[in-house]
């Protein structure tokens, strides 16, 4: 009896010890697959971004803060950690993928049980792999502080197929007057609401993290020399542009203007569009250096961006520094396909008539005018690279 009590005893050490070696390995693994997540969603980012940071050196970076440093032991294991960071990654069923970052992080996990048996360690990883994708959002309003960062006006209406995020801290972040309606599969402010209006989004959350301006990284326009000077146009006038840089422009009515090159076309100041005008382009970027496009009544506007290229998904880039308020607003046909980015102005929609294949709307703040219904689209099948806004994802 007493040998069964002792080899009952010594199997139950036994299972104990056990137990703990592999309940410290298991901790272990879960703040390894934790870094590794990290690690690869800040890999993707570097790869999409660039700014001189390599994705291995920005996972490795982000391993560093979440506690994981190759070549080096932790604070209570001295076994030497190994972050590997591959891209595109080297196995799994996105071997291959150039669009994705692997991180594997692993490091011998010290045993006590075992140790007496011979097994002084048991071997640890984590795998993360990590995509940059087409973000699920398209409209930004990126004032930190201003109340009405979205602003919307009676009757006005937004129907979304992509996300909304208003950056600002303001209890009034978002204003809507009676019979105002945001239809769209999400909506992030990081302040709160001033809501008069109809439906909102059922997935409406306030206190959102802020984010940061997410075409930061599109280097601004360069256009050399000297602004060309052109002659006020029409009216009752055809008139062809080809892309270059102009000290704005002047549109009588009555007037078509057609921009004949794909590419770039600067302004440093303001194209004024008079009533019953219209301005045609495609495959363009219009870049105001300074000034803004203002529009009066019955003016169409028939714009889409470049599909590739440094300005694909782009048809508007106010400069960073330009806070000149920018309205898109017409009673006639207006179609914008491609992103309006206007980082440091106003942007106004008042129309009734958007039709895009997809549309990207990015302002200091925004203001829907009254009776406008503004549709904003996300099919992103025609640019090479997906939406010019992009969003890291872990994917395996």
């Amino acid at each position: 009896m007493v040998v069964l009590i002792v080899i009952s005893l010594a199997v139950l050490i036994a299972i104990v010890g056990l137990a703990n070696d592999i309940g410290y390995a298991w901790r272990a693994k879960l703040k390894m697959q934790s870094a590794a997540d990290a690690a690869a969603v800040a890999g993707a980012d570097a790869l999409f971004m660039g700014g001189g940071v390599s994705p291995a050196a920005a996972a490795q970076a982000v391993a560093t803060q979440n506690g994981f440093t190759n070549g080096s032991g932790t604070a209570i294991n001295s076994n030497p950690v190994t972050v590997t960071v591959n891209n595109p990654p080297s196995s799994g069923p996105n071997s291959g993928n150039a669009n994705a970052v692997e991180v594997v992080v692993s490091q011998p996990q010290p045993t006590y049980f075992l140790a007496a048996v011979g097994f002084g360690s048991l071997p640890v990883s984590a795998r993360a792999v990590a995509a940059v994708n087409s973000s699920a959002n398209c409209m930004y309003a990126l004032n930190p502080t201003a109340s009405g960062a979205l602003s919307m006006g009676s009757n006005s209406t937004i129907n979304s197929t992509c996300g909304l995020l208003l950056n600002s801290a303001s209890s009034s972040a978002l204003i809507g007057n009676s019979g105002a309606v945001i239809s769209a599969p999400s909506l992030g402010i990081v302040g709160n609401k001033s809501w008069r209006g109809g439906a909102l989004p059922s997935n409406t959350t306030t206190g959102v993290a802020a984010v940061a301006d997410p075409l930061a990284y599109i280097a601004t326009p360069s256009p050399a020399g000297s602004c060309t000077s052109l002659g006020a146009m029409g009216p009752n006038a055809t008139v062809s542009i080809p892309a270059g840089y102009y000290c704005g422009l002047t549109v009588r009515s009555n007037t078509v203007v057609n921009l004949t090159s794909s590419g770039t076309y600067s302004f440093d100041g303001t194209i004024n569009l008079a009533s019953n005008t219209a301005l045609n382009g495609t495959g363009v970027t219009l870049y105001f250096k300074s000034g803004s496009l203002s529009m009066s009544s019955n003016t169409i506007l028939n714009l889409s961006a470049p599909t590739s290229g440094t300005y694909s998904g782009i048809v508007i880039f106010q400069d960073r520094a330009d806070s000149t308020p920018l309205s898109l607003s017409s009673n006639s046909g207006m179609s914008l396909t491609g992103a309006v980015y206007a980082p440091a102005a106003n942007l106004t929609l008042a129309s009734n008539a958007f039709a895009d294949v997809y549309s990207i709307m990015i302002a200091s703040t925004i203001t829907i005018a009254s009776n406008s219904t503004i549709n904003l689209n996300a099919d992103y099948s025609s640019l090479a690279n997906g939406s010019p806004i992009k969003a890291a994802v872990a994917i395996e």
